[in-house]
């Protein structure tokens, strides 16, 4: 393995690390509430993409697939941004 690929792969790996690090903090940790809830979401969201980016840049496994759930993630980190801010600025859609 070259330094190109050390430097290609490790972005996505630090990424899964910290965001299901950070997503285990949050499900740990108590009271439960509705922020905390959405801000979970969107931590899977973002080590969902993480992993996918790796399992696509590596070719480890079938790239299509993981491809897929590269470019859903996003989706599901902006419709997670969209409520946490709204919940934690109590705004209220009409």
């Amino acid at each position: 393995m070259s330094l190109d690929d050390a430097l290609t792969h490790l972005p996505p790996i630090l990424g899964a690390i910290i965001f299901g690090t950070l997503e285990l903090i949050v499900a740990l940790s108590k009271p439960k509430t509705r922020l905390k809830r959405i801000f979970q979401i969107y931590l899977l969201a973002m080590f969902l993409w993480s992993v996918s980016a790796f399992m696509t840049l590596s070719g480890i496994a079938e790239i299509i697939q993981w491809f897929r759930v590269m470019t859903l993630a996003p989706i599901i980190m902006t419709i997670a941004i969209f409520y946490f801010v709204q919940t934690l600025f109590g705004f209220r859609r009409k």
